[in-house]
Formats: structure tokens, sequence, C-alpha cells
């Protein structure tokens, strides 16, 4: 007896053990495919390109990867929201080199970001991508929520290389990369026109980028571009004699937006009289101004009023709050305030004519009703005959007899 009931849990051992291997296995087969499996970025490198051969493997990172292999480059794209990286070498029959390296971000917004913060003012190309730009060894580039830089590794012996070829390779890579509906962020196209210096805007997505652009400042985090839910832009303006280099820092909550407007507005006071005559700072809606290193206060003050704050559409992503492409067109708060109290009201009008229209076919359903039922109660409504109006109905056949029928004849 004590045989036959140990050999069932003899088998209960077995099965454990061997359950125990196959998960042991499934884990270590999840790790393997989880170190093998290659960031997506890397899939548009190829062994050839045009006349171009890939020279080696292809180095493929991810954000923290890269920002142990480049510690200043790498924590800047983190900051603007990078997801993976790629980059490979390339040489022609001639032994030129160039280097291309792609960069996928959250979103097209983030790619815009670091595009705009790496372009040098170089020459505007068309054709490569949604927007691309040329130096004098680089080529960037910039669509949907890749970036691209395409740049020429140079040897002592190798011959130059033109504009032209490294368009060609840079638009051969671009071609390849599938994304959705993008455009410049809204936050570029509210810096004013009139007098800016063509490819000085930036788009900036934390302190470290703000850090990198000479001349603004930003000491111990002041616009507090170190929170989730603020993001900025700027730019260069020259008009005449007017020069000043100009931040405009959008905050997603009117709370932050006073908190840091009353950091600067503090360190502001604190400075010399000469120096704040060369700033400009003011406050719309969501956003902060701050105008820098003015030369003509007039002017520049008058370009600064041109801009104009207006509510969004946002939803979390990621890490970080970003702008997201959305069907519903950006209105200033006047025109939002003003379209709400219009829609209230076609709604309020719809009511009415709804209830109009269902009165009057009620009454239209009625009458026909009452045409083809001539004899009705009325509506089922009963009528108590105080005042005698009514015609006096008819004798019923079936009353009770009167009280002299029960008493008899009357007495003598």
């Amino acid at each position: 007896m004590r045989r036959r009931a140990a050999r069932p849990h003899v088998f209960g051992q077995l099965a454990a053990g061997l359950g125990a291997i196959g998960l042991l296995l499934t884990s270590a087969a999840a790790q393997v495919l989880e170190i093998r499996t290659a960031p997506l970025v890397a899939m548009a490198f190829e062994r050839r390109i045009g006349s171009w051969q890939l020279l080696e493997s292809i180095h493929a990172f991810r954000p923290s990867e890269y920002e142990a292999y480049d510690t200043r480059r790498g924590a800047i794209a983190r900051e603007y929201g990078l997801r993976e990286v790629a980059f490979a070498d390339y040489a022609d029959a001639r032994k030129r080199k160039v280097r291309v390296e792609l960069f996928r971000m959250i979103n097209y917004v983030s790619a815009y970001g670091l595009y705009s913060f790496e372009r040098r003012r170089g020459v505007r190309l068309s054709g490569i991508g949604t927007e691309a730009e040329a130096g004098d060894d680089a080529l960037v580039f910039w669509k949907g929520e890749y970036y691209g830089r395409v740049m020429i590794v140079k040897e002592a012996k190798a011959p130059s290389l033109s504009i032209g070829e490294l368009s060609d390779l840079a638009r051969a890579f671009a071609e390849k990369l599938v994304v959705g509906p993008h455009e410049v962020p809204l936050l570029i196209r509210h810096l004013p026109t009139e007098g800016r210096v063509p490819g000085s805007e930036r788009f900036i997505a934390g302190p470290r980028g703000l850090a990198e652009l000479p001349g603004y400042e930003n000491p111990d985090d002041l616009f507090l571009l170190g929170s989730d839910a603020v993001e900025a832009a700027a730019a260069e303006y020259r008009l005449g004699r007017a020069s000043a280099k100009l931040l405009l820092i959008e905050y997603h909550t009117p709370q932050l937006a006073q908190a840091a407007y009353e950091r600067v507005r503090s360190h502001l006071e604190r400075l010399a009289p000469a120096e704040r005559e060369r700033r400009v700072f003011k406050r719309e809606g969501n956003y902060l101004i701050h105008a820098f290193e003015v030369s003509d206060r007039a002017t520049i003050e008058r370009i600064v009023n041109q801009i104009e704050y207006t509510a969004q559409v946002r939803w979390l992503s990621g890490d970080r709050i970003r702008l997201v492409p959305s069907i519903i067109q950006e209105f200033p708060v006047g025109r939002w305030l003003i379209a709400i109290f219009a829609f209230i009201g076609v709604l309020i009008l719809i009511a009415i004519g709804a209830g109009v229209l269902f009165g009057y076919g009620f009454f239209l359903w009625r009458r026909r009703h009452l045409r083809r039922y001539p004899f009705s109660d009325a509506g089922g409504i009963q009528r108590l005959n105080l005042d005698g109006l009514t015609l006096p109905s008819p004798p019923s056949s079936r009353q009770l007899p009167s009280w002299r029928a029960w008493e008899g004849p009357p007495p003598e």
C-alpha cells in the first residue's frame, strides 16, 4: 500500500521538475530574443545603396546605451525624446567615406526639435524628407519621427565630396522611411516672421538644449524647462539696427506659467538697470516671452507683441507631454470662447426647432384623429356639472323606484 501511494508523489515531483525546466528554457529563450532584436531604425540600412557600400556592421543603440556611448549628445537626444538610434559607415569606389546616422524619436515634434537643434544655417535643400539642410561637411534632414544626418568622414587621400552626391545618399535613406502626418510644431510657427533670421529657429525640449545655445541664460533652470509640461522655441531677429535673441516658452498649465513668471520677474528685478533695458519680458496666456541682447527696444517690443497665445490639444505620450496632430483647428482663446457660445446657441435653436416641429406634428395628428372619430369623451376628461350648463341626461331604463312607491299612497 505504501509503494502504491508513493508512485503518484514521484510522478508529481517529476512533472514539477519538468515544468520548472520548461519555464527556465522559455525565459532564457525570451531573454535571447530580446537581446537579439535589433532596433527598428536599423532596418533602413542596406548593404549597398547606389554606389555606396556598407563598410562594417550597423551600430544600434537604445536611449540609455547611446547616452553611455556619447554622453553629451546622448543626454540631449534623450531630453528631446529619443526612442532608438543607429549609424553606419559607407564608402564608394573612390574610397570616399561617409557616416549615416538615423534617430527615431517618440513623435514628429521631438524629431523636428533635434533636427532644428543640430542644423547650422546651411543651404536649404528640397526633396529630402520634409526639411533638409546642408553644411560644409554634413547634411541633416527631418521626416516624421525620424531625424537623419549624413557626415563626410575626411580621409587624407580621398577626393572631395559634393553636396549633390551627399544629397543623393540622404534622399535614398529618406525615401525608405514610412511616416504618418506631420508638420512644423505650432510653437515654431508662432515665432514672428518679421526680422527673423532664416534657419535660426530652434525647438527646445529642456534645459540642456537651451544651455547649448549661446546668448540664452537659464540660471538654476529659471524658466522651469525641466518640468514635464514645458516646451520652448528660440530664434534670432535682425531688423535694421534692431537685433535680439527671442525665447518663447509654453507652459501647459496656467499655474506653471504663473510660477515661472514670478521666478523670472524676481530675477530681472535683481539685475542692473542697464541690463534690464537690454531685455524684453512679458506673459501672454500660458506663454512667457523673453528677448535677450536687445539693441532697439521699441522695435523688438513691436515684434514681441505680435505673438498671440492659442489653446492646443494634447495627449500624454511616453514620459513627457508632447504635441500631436489634431483634426481640431487651433484658435486663439477669444475665438475658442466665441466658438463655444456659438455652439451652445446652435444647440438651443436646434432644441427649440425640434420642439416646435414635434408640437405641430402632434397637433395635426390630434386634428386628424378628431375628424375620423367625431364622438369622443374630450380626451378622457370628466366634468362635474356644477353650473348646470350641460343638457339633462335622458332617464335610464334601470332606475330605482321613488320613495312614494315604497311608502304607499299619500296620507289624507
